[in-house]
């Protein structure tokens, strides 16, 4: 594995790699002035010297399969996630793992490592580690010729935790959000994300050529995880989320009427952490309960299906890759329509008394 050092004459490198007649050979880059410049360099240099899946033999440790990876993986996705599974690696695997050899990992000791981190992490975090752990094993299982993979034997716990229930807003407790909110432009920022379901870095990249009449064109996103850069526009999430979304003619007219490149911040997208404190400020003084802007998009998707739009036509509205994945979002949005069910059974049964409006209301304070 790579090790990075700072000295008056800058950044430097120092790595290790195996030629293909199987020698080890020390090496070390130096004279660069950040430490992101050098691991561009390391990164390059191992890629024109095929330093990883085609040296001869396999690489000893998990460390250095790590190192295959990250170069492999690169390219093959976008800089955000790249960033953020190689971090993942590095913080949370490669502490443990990275010194030891590949074909001494078992399945005992992942066991181990995943009871450590159920303690420390949520569950879906585990799940996002596991994920990049298996990937990375994944990689050496095509690539690098390695046949000890005790991954099939390591289940992933079961799930103890009480379900998370989904915070949104109420048109009602928007309204009273959106009243603390005094300056226009934000005010116009987080309606569209309510009445939208964009998600914030949807919203942010907008422009004024993704206006047409009262369609927003979806085609791009603001990230913010490349290091070194402010922001950056990227494709959207998915293939899915390229889209054309409506929106009420008030608020297309006064998307028109704000300046370029950027629909929301002029010369460049507003900054993520005012996007929070304008929030959670104007949250907090309306007294609603609190909610992460990304709650917004779950406001509007919950909102339309408890009035009855159309599930598909909800799942095609916020981008998402399939209406499964709509509905197991969303399943809670559909409990008010058991109140009509139990309607529709009462006439089945010739009874239409008040029993099954006393059910209707059981029902509908349970939901």
């Amino acid at each position: 594995m790579a090790s990075y050092e700072k000295r008056s004459s800058g950044w430097s490198v120092r790595f290790r790699m195996i030629s293909e007649t199987g020698e080890e050979r020390r090496l070390r880059l130096s004279g660069f002035n950040t430490k992101k410049e050098a691991r561009e360099a390391y990164e390059k240099y191992v890629a024109e010297h095929k330093a990883c899946e085609d040296r001869a033999g396999k690489p000893r440790t998990v460390a250095e399969l790590a190192e295959g990876y990250f170069i492999y993986l690169k390219p093959n996705v976008k800089e955000a996630s790249f960033i953020e599974t190689r971090g993942r690696i590095e913080r949370h695997i490669l502490p443990t793992f990275g010194a030891q050899k590949v074909e001494d990992v078992t399945a005992l000791q992942l066991v181990a490592w995943q009871a450590k981190i159920s303690e420390q992490f949520s569950r879906s975090y585990l799940v996002a580690l596991r994920a990049a752990f298996t990937a990375l094993w994944n990689y050496g299982v095509v690539f690098c010729d390695v046949r000890n993979n005790p991954w099939p034997k390591v289940k992933l716990p079961k799930d103890q935790s009480a379900p998370r229930e989904m915070m949104i807003w109420t048109p009602a407790e928007f309204a009273r959000f959106l009243e603390e909110v005094t300056d226009p432009s934000w005010r116009l920022f987080f309606r569209t994300l309510f009445l939208t379901g964009m998600r914030k870095g949807e919203a942010l990249a907008l422009g004024p050529g993704d206006l047409s009449g009262c369609i927003l064109s979806v085609s791009k996103s603001i990230t913010r995880k490349a290091p070194g850069a402010p922001w950056k526009i990227t494709t959207p999430k998915t293939r899915g989320s390229i889209r054309r979304v409506t929106i009420p003619l008030d608020l297309a007219e006064d998307l028109a009427a704000l300046p370029g490149p950027f629909l929301f911040g002029g010369d460049a997208p507003f900054a993520d952490r005012t996007v929070e404190r304008v929030f959670h400020d104007a949250s907090a003084a309306a007294g609603v309960p609190r909610i992460r802007v990304h709650d917004l998009r779950h406001s509007h998707a919950s909102y339309l299906i408890s009035t009855g739009c159309s599930i598909v036509a909800v799942s095609k509205r916020l981008g998402h890759c399939s209406v499964k994945q709509t509905l197991d979002t969303y399943s809670h949005a559909l409990a008010s329509d058991e109140v009509e069910v139990l309607s529709k059974l009462a006439e089945m049964d010739g009874h239409r008394s008040q029993n099954s409006q006393k059910s209707g209301k059981i029902l509908a304070e349970m939901g």
